[in-house]
């Protein structure tokens, strides 16, 4: 006689109906074992336990992680080329004249808190500005 495959297996507990254990063969009584207890698991409500929306969290965690790494490198990115800018308009100026770029040299250090004040608020403004972004987005 012939094993009985998945399918017929599934119609048989479906319908309540459990041929004789002289029919089955021992691979079959297992595979009806096996197909009864699935039947009944699936059949209940699961346990209380995760959310279903628990992996978008998660996800949505990481992404916002990864994208406040990005804007701090930007945020530093502006500030180096800030500071490169300055040094590098320095330098040209002390190439071409001299006495101008020692005296842009002076006044660059006379006003160093106003320019570094001026960094600060500047890059505030981006580290608040995208806070306020990625906290609006739904």
């Amino acid at each position: 006689m012939r094993e009985l495959n998945d399918d017929e297996i599934q119609a048989l507990i479906e319908n309540g109906a459990r041929p004789s254990d002289e029919i089955l063969s021992a691979s079959e009584k297992g595979n009806i074992g096996a197909y009864e207890s699935l039947f009944k698991t699936l059949g209940k409500e699961p346990v209380q336990g995760l959310p279903f929306n628990f992996a978008a969290k998660v996800t949505a965690q990481a992404k916002l992680k990864v994208q406040r790494k990005s804007d701090m490198r930007f945020n530093l990115t502006a500030a180096f080329i800030l500071i490169a800018g300055l040094a590098i308009a320095c330098g040209l100026l002390c190439l071409e004249n001299y006495s101008a770029g020692s005296q842009f040299l002076i006044v660059t250090f006379k006003y160093k808190w106003v320019i570094i004040t001026g960094v600060v608020v500047l890059l505030s403004t981006f580290f608040f500005d995208q806070k306020f972004i990625t906290e609006q987005k739904p």
